[in-house]
């Protein structure tokens, strides 16, 4: 596994995948445009409008009783105004990446939760790949099949005899999905192992003489999911592998501390089970900053110079096994905690049950922000593979069983659905923007309290995670809360436009196009960022009832 530039790699800001086809789906709208008729490129690639479908006026549907994902109708204002923008994000793609129009795919639904009806459908049927938007179906599910109170669950037990503070026999660990992962640490293992070991010593164990045994149960062995990026991209955080076990969420975090005369290099979590390779030095003050990371193999690779006048520098990238990783770095934790293990850390499905001490448990909810703020994949594959092992296989196809199980209790319907993973990575992921919009629509009908966790985790125009630079002024600003999606030839933003901070939209954009670079931030976001800007300006001047806020 080759060593990169990780500072060159994060200006990029692009994911590798399978190749695609430079053809695209034609732009067509749903609905009758404000125009007239609906939408559709002609031959040579200009808009023209055809003749209008039959329309069906906005309409609400009483409250408990909707399919979200089902409703029918159009706010001519607004449909009008998504339209022209979806007109210049077009016209931008043809200027700066001289496609065609039917080259791209536009989809985008708009939904009005204060009225329950929709107010924009453009392709909004239609499956295409959601990126990192993919994440809302993960958290949103978990929360709906787990709760708002749902966590992350690790029985402990102890398998042999326990004589004078010691366990003759092994220490069993059943895999319960979590990242042991903390956005706001350097390690959240510390923590999590001295959990551990105060079961342990409630049970009287401060030694164990044989084998951690990790049960991994039903979950899948770590392994990236179809139409990942290629393996050269595999070392990336954003390619992490989840598993039953995990910990730093399945990553390795270089960290680089400079003081006067001393420059401390780490790697963490300790215990990790690779072997590192450490040769960072220090440079002239005007020197650029030229650290690289990586895993070779076995060992783990941290080399080149930091300037002097930077005093601390890190960085996230993926370990090959994060059961591994986790074995190795809780043992080694346990060992900071007075517990020695003595055997080796061994894998195992379905070992015989043994005396429970415990079992460690962690919130769920106190993920979301990893999920959403920071689009952190891994984590997202973490949730995405426990509720499938909470059904019965976590396995993908499993997981996709649970997330389709619980968009039906939300009463969606998901048939067209295609997860592969938690995160949107896979460029073999199709979703439908009115399941996204819906998903959210009826997700805060049902349960108010989880879908606020849910909101709050959400990025926030202007503020912060991935929006902290986009909509910056304007009705959007502090008014839009969404989570933001980009992989190669795809773009997209769904989330929902609050009225006194109150969701009043849920809506979702979707955009398919040939990889061609720099598009994404010269079209796609200008575009999004105008609908959103137009969609809090709607609510401004067409205000809720007061009892409905």
């Amino acid at each position: 596994m080759a060593c990169f530039w990780v500072l060159g790699l994060l200006a990029m800001g692009a994911c590798g995948g399978a190749g695609e086809g430079s053809g695209g789906v034609p732009l067509v709208f749903d609905v009758p445009s404000s125009q007239g008729g609906a939408v559709a490129p002609s031959s040579s690639g200009s808009l023209e409008v055809q003749d209008p479908a039959v329309a069906h006026d906005a309409s609400t549907v009483p409250a408990g009783t909707r399919q979200w994902d089902q409703l029918s109708g159009y706010d001519r204002q607004l449909q009008g105004e998504v339209e022209a923008a979806v007109y210049q994000g077009l016209n931008a793609a043809k200027t700066h990446g001289k496609l065609k129009s039917a080259d791209c795919s536009v989809a985008a639904v708009v939904l009005d939760l204060a009225r329950g009806r929709q107010l924009v459908a453009l392709g909004s049927k239609r499956a295409q790949r959601p990126a990192s938007n993919q994440k809302i179906l993960t958290a949103i599910a978990a929360l709906a099949l787990l709760g708002g109170n749902g966590s992350f669950e690790t029985p402990v037990e102890a398998l042999g005899t326990i004589e004078a503070g010691t366990l003759r026999g092994q220490l069993v660990l059943r895999a319960g999905g979590d990242p042991v992962y903390d956005r706001n640490q350097e390690s959240a293992m510390p923590a999590w192992a001295m959990d551990v070991a105060q079961l342990l010593a409630r049970a009287g164990i401060q030694r164990v003489e044989g084998d951690l045994v990790l049960d991994t149960g039903t979950y899948a062995r770590p392994g990236p999911a179809p139409a990942w990026p290629s393996k050269g991209d595999h070392w990336q955080e954003y390619c992490a592998l989840a598993g039953g076990f995990s910990a730093n969420a399945g990553c390795l975090s270089a960290v680089l501390e400079s003081v006067p005369g001393m420059l401390r290099v780490r790697v963490l979590p300790p215990g990790h089970g690779l072997q590192e390779e450490i040769s960072v030095r220090k440079g002239p003050a005007k020197k650029a900053l030229d650290v690289r990371v990586g895993v070779q193999g076995s060992r783990v690779i941290v080399g080149g110079t930091i300037p002097a006048g930077i005093p601390n520098w890190s960085a996230r990238f993926a370990h090959p096994d994060p059961v591994a990783l986790f074995g190795g770095a809780l043992v080694f934790a346990l060992g900071l905690h007075g517990v020695e293990v003595t055997g080796a850390v061994r894998l195992q499905v379905d070992a015989p049950p043994g005396t429970p001490l415990g079992v460690i448990s962690r919130p769920v909810a106190g993920q979301l922000e990893a999920v959403l703020l920071d689009s952190n994949n891994s984590v997202a594959d973490q949730l995405f593979l426990t509720l499938g092992a909470r059904g019965g296989h976590g396995s993908r196809a499993g997981s996709l069983a649970a997330v389709r199980t619980a968009l039906g209790n939300l009463q969606l319907a998901s048939g067209h659905l295609m997860m592969l993973d938690g995160s949107g990575l896979s460029r073999e992921n199709r979703v439908t923007p009115r399941l996204l919009a819906g998903a959210m629509a009826s997700f805060m009908e049902q349960d108010p309290a989880a879908f606020d966790l849910f909101l709050q985790a959400l990025p926030l125009a202007g503020r912060s995670g991935s929006l902290a630079k986009r909509m910056g002024k304007g009705a959007a600003f502090e008014t839009v809360r969404a989570k933001t999606g980009f992989i190669g030839g795809t773009s997209g933003l769904s989330g929902v436009a609050l009225e006194d901070g109150v969701p009043r939209l849920a809506f979702s954009i979707l955009v398919e196009y040939p990889r061609k670079a720099g598009l994404n931030a010269r079209a796609w976001k200008p575009m999004q960022d105008r609908i959103a800007q137009s969609l809090a300006a709607w609510i401004n001047s067409h205000p809720s009832p007061p009892t409905q806020r």
